[in-house]
């Protein structure tokens, strides 16, 4: 489609906006017919001040004003109830905690090599906790571990993997 066909196009449209009208042109009973059959509902055709005046002057489609902005979609009720229908499957949603979080150390703290060797002991007791399935006591572990060294990531991954574990938050 050619540029100057589109731009006919678009000013139709604005034309049909500003003044609908126009759609109900017995010229545009094709249109019409589209339209509805796509599920658009035309407004119903003005009716005329005195019944079998004709209208004097351009025809709608001649005469186009400024487009009026389209009115605002009623909303319906409906629409609102059809959420509320839905039945959401919580299979495998992990329920909220209230136990407070865990403690993730002071990262401001400057972590000595005593330090490093105390946590990464730690460390070794939490991965020997988790392979006993002592689920609790290797969290316990790894915040001991997180609280020596603080800028470690791995620690913190490890707790995470083990609160997963749990199935909590």
């Amino acid at each position: 489609m050619d540029a100057q066909n589109v731009a006919q196009l678009q000013a139709f449209v604005q034309l049909c906006r500003a003044k609908p009208e126009v759609l109900h042109d017995p010229q545009l009973g094709f249109l019409r017919d589209w339209m509805e059959s796509l599920g658009a509902t035309i407004p119903p055709a003005p009716t005329s001040a005195t019944p079998g005046s004709t209208q004097e002057g351009p025809t709608p489609m001649a005469s186009a004003s400024k487009p009026t902005p389209p009115p605002e979609p009623e909303s319906s009720e409906e629409e609102e109830s059809e959420e509320s229908d839905l039945d959401i499957d919580m299979e495998g949603v992990i329920e909220e905690d209230t136990d407070p979080p865990p403690d993730m150390g002071d990262e401001s703290i400057e972590v000595t090599e005593d330090m490093m060797d105390q946590s990464n002991d730690k460390r070794a007791e939490a991965q020997a906790a988790m392979n006993e399935g002592e689920k609790d006591k290797a969290i316990g572990l790894w915040t001991e571990a997180i609280r020596l060294n603080p800028l470690s990531a791995p620690l913190f991954a490890r707790r995470a993997s083990c609160f997963l574990r749990m199935n909590k938050p």
